[in-house]
């Protein structure tokens, strides 16, 4: 037999409730090679099969191809008789009827351990391996808890949990199209993500280096599920300079502090990215900001980051950087001719001109917001003084102009959520520590 141009595409079975006696395992594997692979001229990486529907000797196949040139993935549904013979063939099948309920082998149980998840489903591609481990490295050199999954890790119930752990940010390199992405065990769909309540999607950020995601019903299915922001292909991504674009991106990001818009339109120019404005991003484009996570020694899960109330001009700590708590993202601005004095800025989504800057009155101990950095807003600048040793740990000296022993470090009260200044930053005041997540 002459060599056809999917010879060597690995197929696989998906988990499927539906699916109990594997005897014909290698009759279906055949038989998805002779009445798809062989046909087709388009180069798959992979099929991967999930048998949907047994009933009378008829068997109902979905079989997702997945691109080996672009992370595409392609639905074909297969009808099959008792002598496995096709009697239907439906192209760009939508799997509206998926068990991704059933997806629950690998489901995450340590969801308050991080701040930042990067996965792929197909670490066999030595592209999206590398570009996965590279982005995790650098959220984990900005100060944060960071987890990759890799393989059989990226599964629909980890992904699903993930998705909903108040995250700063997910980035997913795998396949997709407008209905779904393709994860290890099953898609992970639309119709999903439409089951969720709104704000029960919670990272910051959502990068989903995927082909045609950034297209309804997906992109309006994450964002109304509560995402911030969302990054994804709204034209084919290419296998190897996609990858390219989403480290870019990061890069610009996390290290030079651009906004989030113009850090994309850059990100595909610097990478010389083949097809121009493939890469869509809607939501919030502003900066991915940084958190500052308060260590007090009391621990209360409800007063844990500082957050600026822009609409009203004060300061307090609350239990989750998701919507609403917007005001949990702040803009660091290092001020000129200095090492490590800065100004920070509040990224709050009710923008007020009054309420800006983080600000400490050392007059009478309080802290707020500001409308600018000048004079008489001197409690405006901030020394970061590193303390600890794993280079994210900080205490912020407030620099006012009116010096008072009593009112010097920024400090949170873990006990009733109130922020305010402390005379100096050993005990009782281990409120004045705080962990600074994306700096």
């Amino acid at each position: 037999m002459s060599e056809y141009t999917n010879e060597n595409t690995r197929i696989t079975f998906l988990p499927s409730r539906m699916y109990k006696d594997h005897s014909d395992e290698a009759r279906l594997v055949q038989l998805v090679r002779t009445q798809l692979l062989e046909k087709r001229t388009q180069s798959y990486h992979a099929a991967q099969i999930k048998v949907k529907q047994e009933t009378y000797g008829e068997k109902k196949l979905v079989v997702y191809l997945l691109h080996a040139d672009t992370y595409m993935v392609d639905v074909v549904q297969l009808t099959i008789d008792q002598n496995y013979n096709v009697v239907e063939e439906t192209e760009q099948y939508e799997d509206i009827e998926s068990d991704e309920g059933e997806n629950t082998l690998y489901q995450a149980t340590d969801t308050g351990k991080f701040d930042f998840v990067c996965g792929t489903p197909v670490p066999d591609l030595p592209t999206a391996k590398m570009a996965v481990e590279a982005i995790a490295q650098l959220a984990e050199k900005h100060g944060m808890r960071t987890k990759v999954l890799l393989g059989h890790d990226a599964s629909v119930g980890n992904y699903q949990t993930y998705l909903r752990a108040g995250l700063r940010g997910f980035v997913n390199i795998g396949h997709g199209n407008t209905n779904l992405i393709m994860l290890y065990d099953g898609p992970l769909s639309a119709s999903w993500l439409n089951s969720q309540k709104k704000s029960e999607l919670s990272p910051q950020v959502f990068y989903c280096n995927s082909c045609s995601v950034f297209n309804s019903p997906f992109q309006p299915a994450v964002m109304d599920s509560g995402a911030r922001t969302f990054i994804g292909g709204q034209e084919p991504l290419f296998v190897g300079t996609s990858e390219e674009v989403c480290k870019m991106f990061w890069n610009l990001v996390l290290e030079q502090s651009l906004t989030m818009g113009p850090a994309l339109v850059k990100a595909e120019k610097d990478t010389q990215y083949p097809r121009p404005d493939s890469h869509k991003i809607s939501g919030d484009l502003g900066a991915f900001g940084t958190v500052l996570h308060c260590l007090g020694h009391i621990s209360k899960p409800e007063h844990v980051y500082l957050d600026g109330r822009t609409e009203y001009g004060s300061v307090e700590l609350v239990g989750s950087i998701a919507m609403p708590y917007s005001g949990t993202r702040w803009l660091l601005e290092k001020l000129t001719g200095t090492n490590n004095d800065y100004v920070l800025q509040c990224l709050g989504h009710i923008p007020r001109p009054e309420h800006i800057y983080l600000d400490g009155r050392t007059g009478d101990g309080s802290v707020g917001l500001a409308p600018h950095i000048n004079l008489p807003y001197s409690g405006t600048h901030w020394r970061l003084e590193q303390v600890g040793s794993d280079g994210h740990e900080y205490t912020l000296r407030c620099l006012g102009h009116v010096p008072n022993s009593e009112h010097i470090y920024l400090d949170g009260r873990t006990v009733d959520g109130s922020v305010g200044l402390a005379p100096h930053t050993k005990m009782p005041y281990s409120g004045t520590h705080w962990r600074l997540i994306g700096f």
